[in-house]
């Protein structure tokens, strides 16, 4: 039998969908890519009626790359709304601060009272790469105050049981984690 199916329950992908449609933040665990992606895309699909975007961990090692590509799906979700010049503008200036970015588009979402989603997948190369302030730190410190943009993260199982699970970590017990 599969190590994984012993060691954690796996949810249906129903079930993750019903509870990301709401609007409430989560963590997606998976040692399967393709089984990852495929969640990822049927999410998108099933979420299409809201903004969706997805910034792709593969390939981003640095905590530059990951919020440059973060800043753009940001933009694009801003944009999604209608709301350019004021939302594109900060983005530009603000392009490194993951936490920053974030809020602004949550705040657009808000004013519009409509809600959106970020996807983070493949997120194991850039949160193995990064002091844990970096990026969790940037994230939580958004995630835990709003919710106007869901955030899904989807990554191995042992780097979300790292996030969730150790004491010292900025995400320790916190939002609702899934198994795939």
């Amino acid at each position: 039998m599969n190590e994984q199916v012993d060691k954690y329950p796996i949810d249906l992908p129903q079930e993750i969908l019903s509870y990301i449609e709401v609007g409430y933040h989560a963590f997606i665990g998976c040692d399967d890519p393709g089984r990852r992606d495929e969640i990822v895309a049927l999410l998108k699909s099933k979420l299409s009626s809201n903004p969706v975007e997805c910034t792709d961990g593969r390939g981003l090692n640095t905590y530059r790359e990951f919020a440059e590509a973060m800043a753009k799906d940001c933009k694009k979700l801003s944009a999604a709304l209608g709301i350019r010049s004021r939302i594109a503008h900060s983005l530009r200036k603000r392009a490194l601060s993951i936490s920053q970015n974030l809020e602004e588009t949550m705040r657009a979402f808000d004013v519009t009272e409509r809600q959106g989603f970020l996807i983070l997948n493949h997120i194991d190369p850039i949160i193995s790469s990064q002091r844990t302030v970096e990026i969790e730190g940037s994230l939580r410190s958004v995630m835990q105050l709003r919710d106007e943009v869901a955030v899904i993260l989807c990554g191995s199982n042992d780097v979300i049981d790292g996030m969730v699970g150790d004491y010292d970590r900025p995400f320790y017990l916190s939002f609702r984690v899934f198994r795939l």
